[in-house]
């Protein structure tokens, strides 16, 4: 059964000062009797707020943020891309430029009092992990009109 494994997610400084370079690593891992069959991946950004967490949500498996869109524009962008399995494992990377805005999953502040006179914001950690997911044996219906 195919599957996906080593998921890694790096951001790095972009290429202007509010942009994110936020790049997603994995292996698909195919059986041969799996080779030259259609499957589809996505890609996806989730905030972490685990309990006890200072932002904990009860969203326990993390709010969605970012999708990662594929298409070359002439097309509407899809949430999945499609791939043909090969035998063993193939190794995928995709990178998005990112605003840091889009990857604020903690937009809020904690304020502190440190007893000067005034206060002091402090924004909170914004903690996000990529979700990769595999799609096989997909198919769709024929078109139909609807009737009126």
């Amino acid at each position: 059964m195919a599957e996906v494994k080593d998921v890694l997610l790096q951001i790095q400084a972009g290429t202007v000062p509010d942009k994110k370079k936020v790049t997603v690593g994995f292996r698909l891992c195919f059986l041969p009797e799996e080779a030259g069959k259609k499957f589809s991946y996505g890609v996806s950004l989730h905030g972490s707020d685990p309990p006890g967490d200072d932002e904990a949500s009860f969203v326990t498996h993390g709010a969605l943020i970012y999708t990662f869109l594929f298409g070359n524009g002439l097309f509407k962008p899809l949430t999945v891309k499609s791939i043909t399995a090969q035998p063993g494992d193939m190794v995928v990377t995709e990178s998005r430029d990112l605003s840091r805005a889009t990857l604020d999953e903690d937009p809020n502040f904690k304020i502190y009092d440190p007893g000067l006179g005034s206060k002091v914001r402090v924004p909170h950690g914004d903690e996000i992990y990529a979700l990769v997911q595999l799609l096989a044996g997909t198919g769709s219906s024929p078109t139909i009109t609807v009737p009126s």
